[in-house]
Parts: structure tokens; sequence; C-alpha cells
């Protein structure tokens, strides 16, 4: 899996990554319902994250998400991109 750089031509201090990986999401709304869904992660930097879920999720919902990063990119939680390039 090679990531590529989303957009070549912004102007964002630190480069996103087109990683197409899974992402598994869990919120518990109230006591009587929550929910679990997969999705896929769109990119991704070292602030963060682009993803679509399919449930809606309003503002200030708390969610809990889990990622298999691959190994060879969890330096990237830490360090910007242009650090390691």
């Amino acid at each position: 899996m090679t990531p590529t750089h989303a957009k070549e031509n912004n102007n964002r201090r630190i480069q996103r990554l087109n990683l197409s990986l899974p992402i598994r999401f869990e919120s518990h709304v109230n006591e009587s319902f929550s929910w679990k869904e997969v999705a896929r992660l769109n990119d991704l930097s070292a602030l963060g994250a682009d993803f679509n879920p399919c449930h809606p999720v309003k503002c200030g919902r708390l969610l809990q998400m889990t990622i298999p990063m691959p190994h060879k990119f969890v330096h990237l939680i830490f360090f910007p991109l242009e650090e390691i390039e």
C-alpha cells in the first residue's frame, strides 16, 4: 500500500495522504441506543483524518474510532510529513 498526497497544489502546512483504510466507529447515543459501523478512511495527516460514516453524527457526539494503522505509518501520528520526506 503506497500512499499518495491528497492534494499536491494545496497550501496546507502538513500534507495529507490518500490512505484507504478501514475505520471502526462506535457510539453510545443514550442508554437504550448505540451503534457500530465500519467505513473507509479517505485521507490522513499528522493532525487529522477524513472519513464519512453512514450514521449521522451530531457535533459534540463522542465517537470511539479504531484504525488498523500499518506499522510503517504509525510515526505519522507524531511527526509532520515534511520531516519524514
